[in-house]
C-alpha cells in the first residue's frame, strides 16, 4: 500500500489501528520528536539522503512505526536498503516479525549509507590530491613542492 497517500494513510491507521503520523511531524528537528513510545508503540522518524547520486536538493523524512504485531513504515520514496530486506525475507535471512524485519531495514539502510559515505570518501580524497597539484593548493613559493604530494597545510583529505 501506499502510505504516501491521504488514501493511503488512513487505510494504514484503520488496519494498524495507530496514530499514523504527518509528512510534517517526521520532518520535525527536535531529538524528542524522533524516537518516542506512545501507547506501547515505537515512533521513529529520520532524515536520509535516498538517492545521493541523483544529487536531491534535501534529505526526505521517513518514518517506522513499530508495536508488538505491527511494523508500519512511511516513506515518500523507493530507499534501496529497503530492497535487501526484501530479499533477506524472500531468502530467509531474517524473523517475519515486525522486529525482525525492522532489524532488515535498519540493517539495509546502513549498509547503503556506508557504501555512501565510501564513495564520497573516495570523491574527496581524489579531489584533494587532483587540487593538490593544481590551484586549490596556494602553496608560497618559498615552500617546496612535496613530490607531487598533497598541500602540507591540508595533508591527503584536503
Amino acid at each position: 500500500m501506499s502510505v504516501g497517500t491521504g488514501e493511503g494513510i488512513d487505510q494504514a491507521a484503520t488496519l494498524s489501528r495507530l496514530r499514523i503520523p504527518t509528512s510534517a511531524e517526521l520532518e520535525e528537528i527536535e531529538s524528542s520528536s524522533r524516537l518516542r513510545v506512545e501507547n506501547g508503540t515505537l515512533y521513529l522518524s529520520m532524515s536520509v539522503s535516498a538517492h545521493p547520486e541523483q544529487n536531491e536538493s534535501a534529505p526526505t523524512p521517513i518514518g517506522f512505526l513499530l508495536s508488538e504485531n505491527v511494523l508500519v513504515t512511511l516513506r515518500y520514496t523507493e530507499l534501496r536498503g529497503f530492497e535487501d530486506a526484501r530479499k533477506q525475507l524472500a531468502q530467509g535471512n531474517c524473523a517475519h516479525t515486525p522486529i525482525g524485519i525492522l532489524v532488515a531495514l535498519l540493517e539495509g539502510m546502513v549498509v547503503f549509507g556506508s557504501d555512501t559515505l565510501t564513495q564520497i570518501e573516495a570523491e574527496l580524497q581524489y579531489f584533494s590530491i587532483r587540487g593538490s597539484k593544481s590551484f586549490w593548493c596556494r602553496r608560497p613559493s618559498r615552500w617546496p613542492a612535496p613530490h607531487g604530494g598533497p598541500c602540507p597545510r591540508s595533508g591527503r583529505r584536503g
